[in-house]
């Protein structure tokens, strides 16, 4: 879509195109009444004002029609500008996404990979493509960096096992086997002591 017209722009177009048409009335005026003159006084005097008249209407078509043309300028220039930094925006985006995803393919794979340069290709075509439309932008580039990894397997490293077992759960010391091996079941007195000691 073009930009609109300055208010001042539209404004001063208004006041030079109801100018030419006073100047054209007024020579058509003067015209007028220098062919009706009786005297060649009078129509010299008609002639010089409809001459007058005529150039101010000359003037203010001609400064209409370059403010016309200036204006038509301006915004071929806004125009220009505007897709000039829309395509910087998506050549940025681009370079920023496969040198990201690109990073994590070559932390996983040698420099010689045949698969990893197939992952390159792949995430150059996948790039090339989701530039070609508006909603290339609508996430940020560390969500569109993961999600084209993703896509891609790269950067999915699996999750270590956290769980640690405890001294006491993986096997009992020599004092608690000692203890273990003098328990009798059939004391009483012992059951309590273990239960408390639990």
């Amino acid at each position: 879509m073009s930009p609109e017209p300055s208010e001042m722009v539209a404004r001063h177009t208004r006041v030079l195109a109801a100018l030419a048409e006073l100047g054209l009335t007024l020579a058509e005026r003067a015209h007028a009444r220098a062919l009706a003159a009786e005297t060649a006084e009078e129509e010299a005097g008609h002639a010089l004002t409809f001459q007058r008249a005529s150039r101010s209407a000359r003037q203010s078509v001609a400064l209409e029609a370059r403010l016309e043309r200036d204006e038509r300028r301006r915004v071929q220039d806004q125009a220009a500008q505007a897709e000039q930094q829309a395509r910087a925006r998506v050549d940025r985006r681009r370079a920023q996404l496969k040198a990201g995803v690109a990073r994590l393919i070559w932390n996983e794979y040698e420099a010689d990979d045949n698969e990893a340069l197939d992952l390159v290709d792949r995430l150059e075509e996948r790039v090339d493509e989701e530039s070609l439309y508006e909603a290339f932008h609508a996430e940020p580039v560390e969500a569109h960096i993961a999600r084209l990894s993703a896509e891609l397997g790269v950067g999915t490293e699996p999750q270590e096992d956290t769980t640690e077992e405890t001294a006491s759960d993986a096997q009992p010391g020599p004092a608690r086997s000692a203890e273990l091996a003098d328990h009798d079941p059939q004391d009483p007195a012992a059951d309590d002591y273990w239960r408390s000691s639990a």
